[in-house]
């Protein structure tokens, strides 16, 4: 039986969906206060995974616990109350906005005079009380998921579930209403589950992270761990981590302690490379890639390609333009060998 301080727990969880497996791992635990980051590509299990935790879809076997109780037939419908979602897709009533969260709050069973003050305020707090009698069809993409993001918030959960909460954000603004959600989220009692492909997001809104290919949990840890020590190739690559072949990472970064074998393969994050003008450097900046907060530069360096992350302003300085030769500073402490 889980521990009482243990807000969420599963365990031997298989999920079916239109016939098809999208879960399958052994155990996942949420503690009381802490926020966990699951991330994935497309396609890997991640909004299937947050419906069966919210309980708003069933497993196919497995044992799903709220606060060291058993969820059953009998108990799911009052447990399904404590926590509250937001979907990446916001779905939205054709009410006005203040609506929207009043509504919710009332099927919580919340009190007349507490719906009408903390539907405002929590409009408030998200930056959209200018909205509050506006429908859903005169809002932009990024205020509908505000919206979404404040009746979730107004709901109180104990359990706090974000599906994607930046996809309908432009960037300009993702940069504000993120430090207001790792305000709200951290430092209290709330639980929290947030899905994410960006592994840049989970680093803003979660201290653990759950690395989830093809319906199966590869990775859990804290995301610093998870950052620096890969485990497979696969989670290395989702991480944004460049991985080589053991002989042409020697070769063109020079790394000058061999691995044990000829077969691992070599993983390292774009911050173990940095870059100095050089019109005799062996390297030569060959495109450009954006990225999360700057770019990307591709060096071609001895006959392979490595990505090395630097700043817009760099980017566009003279001595960092395609063409340029550039030496190629390698952090070899940042290092990991995998088994191919």
């Amino acid at each position: 039986m889980p521990a009482a301080d243990t807000a969420l727990s599963m365990s031997k969880i298989v999920v079916h969906r239109s016939g098809q497996r999208v879960l399958s791992f052994e155990s996942f635990n949420l503690a009381r206060g802490e926020s966990v980051a699951i991330i994935g590509a497309n396609g890997s299990g991640k909004s299937s995974f947050l419906l069966a935790a919210s309980l708003l879809i069933p497993s196919t076997e497995g044992e799903i616990s709220y606060f060291g109780t058993k969820i059953s037939r009998t108990n799911r419908r009052d447990f399904r109350r404590l926590s509250s979602i937001s979907f990446q897709d916001p779905v939205l009533l054709d009410r006005t906005v203040v609506d929207n969260l009043k509504i919710a709050m009332d099927l919580r069973g919340f009190k007349k005079a507490q719906i009408h003050t903390d539907a405002y305020s929590w409009l408030e707090r998200l930056g959209v009380e200018r909205l509050a009698t506006k429908k859903p069809h005169e809002l932009s993409g990024g205020e509908r998921q505000r919206v979404s993001l404040a009746r979730a918030f107004a709901l109180q959960p104990a359990i706090l579930m974000l599906d994607e909460p930046f996809t309908a954000i432009d960037p300009v603004d993702k940069r504000s209403i993120s430090r207001d959600l790792h305000d709200l989220i951290n430092g209290g009692e709330l639980s929290s589950i947030v899905v994410t492909h960006d592994i840049s997001e989970a680093v803003v809104l979660a201290s653990k992270v759950v690395v989830l290919i093809d319906g199966f949990i590869h990775q859990t840890g804290a995301i610093r761990d998870v950052l620096n020590h890969p485990k497979s190739v696969d989670v290395a690559r989702l991480i944004g981590h460049t991985v080589l072949g053991s002989n042409e990472a020697r070769e063109s970064l020079r790394i000058l302690e061999p691995s044990s074998s000829s077969d691992e393969l070599i993983s390292f994050p774009l911050s173990a490379i940095s870059l100095r003008a050089n019109p005799k450097g062996r390297g030569q900046i060959t495109r450009y890639e954006s990225a999360v907060g700057g770019v990307v530069a591709i060096v071609r360096l001895a006959g392979v390609e490595i990505p090395s992350g630097i700043s817009a302003h760099h980017a566009m300085s003279l001595d960092f333009s395609v063409g340029q030769y550039v030496d190629v500073i390698f952090d070899q402490s940042k290092l990991v060998y995998l088994s191919s």
